[in-house]
């Protein structure tokens, strides 16, 4: 006995839901997990809920690295996210993250005072 069917429509319905809930273009809040220092990789952040990798386009903020720019644990960007979603040839769901403007950096980094030579001041 068949309670309820489903549709081919119904499917893809769904799926297209499914993929419009993910696809957004947004301004966020990532902490840094893991940078990737040549443009072409993508780097390791959080949002406090999800880790993901998404690559950065900016080329301001990739300026301000080959400047010197220095990163450290418990630095984060406030940057203008945009994620698409889509499905392969094989059907399988692809979410793709791109950052193509860095808002601002906040370091976090303490450091002990008098503990590097520079530090010191005498």
């Amino acid at each position: 006995m068949v309670i309820e069917s489903v549709s081919k429509s119904d499917v893809y319905a769904a799926d297209e839901a499914e993929i419009e809930d993910l696809t957004k273009n947004e301004e966020i809040e990532l902490d840094i997990e893991k940078s990737a220092w040549r443009r072409n990789l993508a780097w390791h952040f959080s949002d406090g809920r999800t880790s993901f990798d998404a690559k950065i386009e900016d080329d301001t903020f990739w300026s301000r690295i080959d400047g010197g720019e220095a990163f450290s644990e418990g630095d984060s960007l406030r940057v203008h996210l945009c994620t698409t979603a889509r499905r392969t040839a094989f059907g399988k769901l692809k979410v793709e993250r791109v950052i193509p403007t860095v808002i601002s950096v906040e370091h976090k980094r303490i450091r002990q005072p008098g503990l590097f030579r520079d530090d010191t001041t005498e």
